[in-house]
């Protein structure tokens, strides 16, 4: 794991979402534990979501977008056939 070499970047860090699915929550104004409430799973998983550890299915991402109110493309990309997002 890499050290952040700056308190300037630190803080850059703590106050950017690591995802698109974060981003789209907090302009939804809804914590983890809202959106895990709404989709009936919990906040550690949208948590995992968020940080990249778990990969939802894909009923799972359009349950997410229908709560959010945003296409599911804009969350999670399909790959492109030579395995890249869009």
């Amino acid at each position: 794991m890499k050290a952040r070499s700056s308190s300037a970047s630190n803080d850059s860090m703590t106050t950017r979402p690591s995802s698109k699915l974060a981003l789209a929550r907090m302009v939804t104004r809804m914590s983890q534990a809202d959106l895990a409430k709404a989709l009936g799973l919990s906040r550690s998983w949208v948590a995992g979501v968020e940080r990249g550890d778990i990969v939802p299915s894909r009923p799972q991402v359009i349950a997410i977008a229908k709560v959010l109110g945003v296409d599911s493309e804009l969350l999670f990309p399909e790959p492109d056939d030579d395995g890249e997002e869009d």
